[in-house]
């Protein structure tokens, strides 16, 4: 297998772990945002905005204004500008880092769309066009906001005496230990001067091992809360009662007809803007529901499809063609609500259609409501799934295709020759197994040695938390789906190679269960966690000392 295959599937693997984490978390009531560092990169001390790429303008480079200037009070903490200057640099990252992973490496280009330009101060460009903020403010409040809540967790933790563990402590002493080493690499006399570079004059190894201390505090607090949150079949299925088509996914197409396309006649202004009558309107509104109905008769997707290309408002329209969604869960944007309710409204069979009008009511300055329907949505039903599937466990090992061919769109394919000698290796793998102690710890034991999956080699070529909707390649994914008892074994075929599978284990709850799980823990962690952020107190002092006017290098976006 080439190097960039075995790249690409490294991307699947990685986006199947992602999608696990989506999943779990999709029927969350509110995101939580703590703000706080992610320690991986604490460790490294590597940030995408890079290090010297910063320009602070500060009277002096001896950072004793920024120490001893009040720019913030949380509860009784007074805290400095020096010390902010970490939570503005971080929520800097924070904002920077999340773009990288949305957009897949090319931040550049959503902070087009978010019209940030990172060579420009952020004191002199509008927040989302907002007037009365710059990006200035908005990472100022970010950065007031972060330690608030890093305060108010610590806080928090003091009063239920929770503390860091002596694990977490050697992390961070680790992370200090390491500055000196980073100074080294990056160019810089010392770790001092490399934190100046990074967070400003006032920056010293003290204060940042406090900051590093306080927000793995309270990262570490509310994970050991979270751990606590248990919830048993009778809660899942109360609440489950009131919610259970939000843990369903809707598979239908449709077509939408709106009154306008039908509209004939008008009279054109000098403008050139062409108004219509009431009765042309109608006329219009009319022709749309029995251009709607006409389709009613084609109950299958090819069909129907082919019949909305045939429409005469289509005739010029070589892209017309219906909306297919498959899986989509309850609240995801692309269900239209009104399909959305009519799917969940009784039962529905595969290839089932209807017509749903679309309208809008408006309320005029006496409180009349007028409703207008201005178009119809044709609806082919194909099914309701309620995801009462299993969560597995599996371990394999891969043996790639070796060789191959390399077409001009850059496709490689590989012969039966290539493909055999691969089945013959993951077969000789297999026996061997089967010929020791065939147990899973043997399995994990083989794979070091003889997996070309390099995402899995630490882990005994472990992957968990599979669902139906995770994304692995199809036939790994059907294996994994199939009904098997623990132990179970099997060669596979993937675009990939051969991936000699084990069947490691089910999870207790299933993938519906699960869902609702995370749901009552994500609902009550928000809760908790909000409740104590309103019992915070915050007061904002003289801020004007931290970075607004900051500049970033915008080559350190990609």
């Amino acid at each position: 297998m080439s190097a960039s295959s075995k790249k690409k599937l490294r991307k699947e693997q990685e986006a199947a772990a992602l999608t696990e984490k989506q999943l779990a978390e999709k029927k969350e009531a509110k995101k939580l945002k703590i703000y706080t560092i992610a320690f991986v990169s604490i460790m490294a001390l590597v940030l995408l905005i890079g290090v010297g790429s910063l320009i602070f303008n500060g009277i002096t480079n001896s950072g004793i204004i920024e120490r001893s200037t009040n720019a913030l009070t949380v509860n009784d903490h007074k805290i400095n500008s020096a010390e902010m200057d970490y939570y503005f640099i971080d929520s800097l990252n924070g904002f920077i880092n999340d773009l990288d992973e949305q957009s897949n490496g090319n931040a550049a280009l959503y902070l087009q769309f978010y019209g940030l330009d990172l060579s420009k101060p952020l004191d002199e460009q509008q927040y989302m066009g907002d007037p009365n903020m710059t990006w200035g403010d908005y990472f100022v409040n970010a950065a007031c906001d972060s330690a608030k809540n890093i305060y108010a967790m610590c806080d928090a933790a003091e009063k239920a005496g929770h503390s860091l563990s002596d694990a977490d402590k050697q992390m961070i002493d680790t992370a200090i230990a390491n500055l000196e080493l980073t100074a080294t690499m990056r160019n810089y006399p010392s770790a001092k001067d490399y934190l100046k570079a990074q967070y400003g004059h006032g920056a010293t190894i003290e204060s940042y091992k406090n900051y590093l201390q306080m927000s793995m505090l309270a990262e570490s607090y509310y994970a050991a809360h979270a751990d606590t949150l248990n919830y048993d079949d009778a809660a899942i299925r109360a609440y489950e009662k009131d919610h259970y088509n939000e843990f369903s996914s809707f598979s239908f197409s449709y077509y939408t007809l709106p009154a306008d396309k039908f509209l004939t006649g008008g009279t054109k202004n000098e403008d050139g803007t062409t108004t219509y009558t009431d009765e042309e309107k109608a006329a219009a509104l009319e022709a749309a529901k029995a251009a709607a109905d006409s389709l009613l008769a084609f109950p299958d997707a090819k069909l129907f499809d082919k019949a909305v290309k045939s429409l005469e408002i289509n005739k010029e329209n070589k892209n017309a063609t219906i909306v297919t969604v498959e899986n989509a869960f309850y609240t995801d944007a692309k269900i239209p609500t009104l399909i959305r309710d009519w799917m969940c409204d009784g039962e529905h069979k595969q290839g089932e259609m209807t017509v749903l009008p679309i309208t809008n009511t408006t309320t005029d300055a006496e409180g009349n409501e007028t409703t207008i329907t201005s178009g119809y949505y044709v609806v082919l039903f194909d099914n309701i799934r309620t995801n009462n599937s299993k969560i597995a466990n599996v371990r394999h090992i891969l043996v790639s295709f070796e060789g191959g061919t390399k077409g001009e769109d850059g496709t490689v394919t590989y012969s039966e020759e290539e493909k055999n000698t691969a089945r013959t290796e993951a077969e000789r793998i297999l026996q061997l197994w089967k010929d020791g102690e065939a147990t899973e710890e043997s399995f994990a034991a083989l794979v070091a040695a003889n997996s070309d999956d390099q995402g899995s080699l630490t882990t005994g070529g472990l992957y968990e938390n599979i669902t139906v909707d995770s994304n692995y390649v199809e036939n790994f994914l059907n294996w994994a789906m199939d009904a098997h008892k623990d132990g179970d074994t099997g060669i596979v075929e993937t675009e990939y190679g051969y991936h000699i599978m084990f069947y490691s284990s089910t999870n207790e709850l299933s993938y519906r269960d699960t869902m609702i799980f995370n749901t009552l823990k994500n609902n009550d962690l928000t809760a908790w966690y909000e409740a104590i952020l309103e019992a915070t107190t915050m007061t904002k002092g003289n801020l004007s000392h931290l970075p607004s006017d900051l500049i970033v290098s915008p080559s350190h976006t990609h």
